[in-house]
């Protein structure tokens, strides 16, 4: 009640709107469990979009530089999505969180965390940045040889413990699911799948929200993107055991099996034109690649082991998708392999 009166335009000194308000405050009951609550401020926030310009929807906080549609991704709710972008946001073009990615590919981000925390934070806190971090707080004045070997092995010890427990933690089906919906709706509305390229210059690689998603092994995500229009044999970045990085590459390189094996099912045209491209270092195919992964599983992790079934039906997939099963690598052919599965 009283809505009409209030300019929910406004931006604080922090950068923050009304919407950003209510979003964070919805999310934190959200998570907090206080249900009522949680309800009550989707209300206001669906109340406050629906009187909000458009522009409003693109206002980064200062600090954080959030702005409404991440918030509302975060929530892990497709009404509020829908209701910012049938607003009128439009999400092609459209950069969000202080990473400068889009919607599509910032949710795939959100859904990797919630599916695979250990991973997230492991990969987080190993970059090139935090890595620095840490050695520029090793590095302060007035800190001795002592100080700095305390601090670091400190560091490692509470490095492995987080990833220890966040391995320990359940999965929440729900939050994923409801992840999963909001970045299939987003696809929808996004003209160009790979328009948006995130650049890592340190490593001199890059991903498409497609070679992403592989990182999800969510076959309905990567579906959906390929019959959207994205491309699969676009070479992204570079890696001296690789050479250039092609979906099938990422997906053998992730385990991302689900994923592959709806690949070549469902795209086997698509599948085709990258097939047999060899590697620079083993000159290894996609095929060849995938067998040894499959044998280096099995010697190395056999609780992640698939069975020969699994593998030979794998490679059946590849045969009808062109695969040569003779082309020679490093460690044999195709076949050569095979014969230790």
């Amino acid at each position: 009640h009283g809505f009409d009166n209030i300019n929910v335009n406004l931006v604080s000194d922090k950068g923050t709107t009304p919407l950003q308000a209510s979003l964070q405050a919805y999310k934190k009951s959200k998570n907090s469990k206080k249900n009522d609550f949680a309800q009550d401020f989707k209300l206001i926030s669906l109340a406050i979009i629906e009187m909000s310009s458009i522009e409003s929807f693109t206002v980064k906080s200062v600090k954080t530089r959030r702005e409404a549609l991440q918030e509302a991704i975060e929530s892990y709710d497709l009404d509020l999505v829908k209701a910012i972008i049938e607003k009128g946001l439009d999400v092609n073009g459209l950069l969000i969180s202080a990473d400068d990615v889009s919607p599509v590919y910032y949710c795939i981000g959100q859904i990797i965390e919630a599916k695979f925390p250990d991973k997230f934070f492991e990969r987080h806190f190993t970059d090139d940045e935090s890595r620095n971090m840490v050695w520029e707080n090793l590095n302060m004045p007035g800190l001795t040889n002592s100080d700095k070997k305390e601090l670091y092995e400190k560091y490692k010890k509470n490095f492995t413990k987080g990833i220890h427990r966040l391995q320990m933690l359940p999965k929440d089906e729900e939050h994923i699911a409801n992840l999963r919906s909001i970045c299939l709706y987003l696809i929808e509305k996004t003209a160009n799948q790979d328009e948006f390229i995130k650049e890592n210059f340190t490593k001199n690689q890059k991903w498409t929200s497609l070679f992403f998603a592989v990182e999800t092994d969510d076959k309905e995500i990567c579906r959906a993107l390929l019959k959207n229009g994205a491309n699969p044999n676009l070479h992204l970045g570079f890696a001296p055991e690789w050479g250039y990085i092609t979906f099938l590459k990422r997906c053998i390189s992730f385990e991302a099996w689900e994923v592959l094996e709806m690949f070549l099912s469902e795209f086997s045209e698509l599948a085709k034109v990258t097939i047999n491209e060899n590697d620079n270092m083993y000159y290894l195919s996609s095929l060849t690649a995938f067998v040894l992964k499959m044998i280096d599983t099995r010697d190395h992790t056999p609780d992640k082991y698939r069975g020969r079934d699994f593998i030979i039906n794998m490679a059946n997939l590849f045969g009808k998708c062109g695969a040569s099963y003779n082309q020679p690598s490093i460690f044999g052919s195709a076949n050569d392999m095979l014969k230790f599965i």
